[in-house]
């Protein structure tokens, strides 16, 4: 099972803004969920749980590939001793979280922004959500 996630963030002059987080899980379903006001980080790794989440409550036949083009999310999941300084204590909570949830049967890997296009244009939809 195939899983492209993002996350996006309207900002207007500082780093929190209306999130919303992208889900497209391949030939099943998408989700455009809102999230509130978040970091870009937070987003991303909303977007991932959520996606995971989601992929896990789903039948399979095989692991789940979960893809985003945040490669500091997918650094910081693959070298847990990187983003140790990132104050924002929400997306800290999310990535520990996240390091949990990921088993042996689920990769994650960075894509090209270019080709995650339906989870980007999902994340937008709902960022721009009232």
């Amino acid at each position: 099972m195939i899983v492209y996630t993002d996350g996006s963030v309207r900002r207007a002059g500082n780093n929190l803004g209306p999130a919303g987080a992208g889900v497209f899980i391949e030939g099943k379903e998408s989700f455009s969920i809102p999230l509130g006001i978040a970091s870009p980080m937070t987003a991303e790794a909303s977007a991932m749980l959520i996606g995971i989440s989601m992929a896990l409550d789903m039948p399979r036949k095989k692991g789940i590939l979960v893809r985003t083009d945040c490669k500091a999310l997918v650094d910081q999941l693959h070298n847990p001793s990187w983003g140790h300084k990132n104050k924002d204590v929400a997306y800290k909570d999310l990535r520990n979280r996240l390091r949990e949830l990921i088993t042996s049967d689920t990769t994650v890997e960075w894509i090209p922004r270019e080709s995650n296009k339906e989870a980007d244009k999902l994340a937008r939809e709902a960022s721009s959500q009232p």
